[in-house]
């Protein structure tokens, strides 16, 4: 789904947007979840929400996509790993242009768990999941998704005739 918003608002949808005075429309998207997948696939730094304490928490992990799941390693005395057994998490990557404010963002809401099959294990070790913080990560851990999405901004001017031209924004 698409929905024009006009850059003057940004909260009300605007159907007219291409007509606004400043010629410029701003664009959010909700990906389809086939781009959602592909969009992860490509990136190794995401972050895990979930409940610590009764608090909010989020941490950063190096991730990768093994099947319809998101896999991480981790320490056994880390709070990801304490969790315990199939505790709710939200997962997140996202891009940004600063500049042309323009971006995406990916939530994966789901189920945490370890993975315990050494099997699995195994194959796993072979997905080069490479973490940056120090220590010993020999704990792999599982993201089973119950829920996809995705949205993107974008910005496009509108020209004389109408149509849209990608926003490019001044330097």
């Amino acid at each position: 789904m698409v929905t024009p918003m006009s850059a003057a608002s940004h909260e009300q949808p605007d159907h007219d947007a291409a007509t606004v005075s400043t010629g410029e429309v701003v664009w959010i998207d909700e990906l389809d979840e086939t781009v959602c997948w592909r969009l992860l696939a490509r990136t190794v730094v995401g972050r895990v929400g979930f409940i610590d304490e009764g608090a909010p928490c989020v941490l950063p992990v190096n991730y990768r996509v093994a099947g319809d799941a998101i896999v991480f390693r981790t320490g056994s005395e880390t709070t990801l790993h304490g969790l315990g057994r199939s505790a709710r998490v939200a997962f997140e990557i996202d891009a940004a242009d600063i500049k042309a404010e323009t971006g995406w963002s990916i939530l994966v809401r789901g189920h945490l768990s370890e993975v315990v099959d050494a099997g699995e294990r195994d194959r796993l070790s072979a997905a080069a999941v490479h973490p940056w913080a120090p220590g010993v990560r020999d704990h792999w851990m599982r993201i089973t998704p119950s829920k996809v999405t995705g949205r993107s901004i974008s910005r496009r001017r509108s020209r004389v005739d109408g149509s849209l031209l990608p926003y490019m924004p001044p330097d």
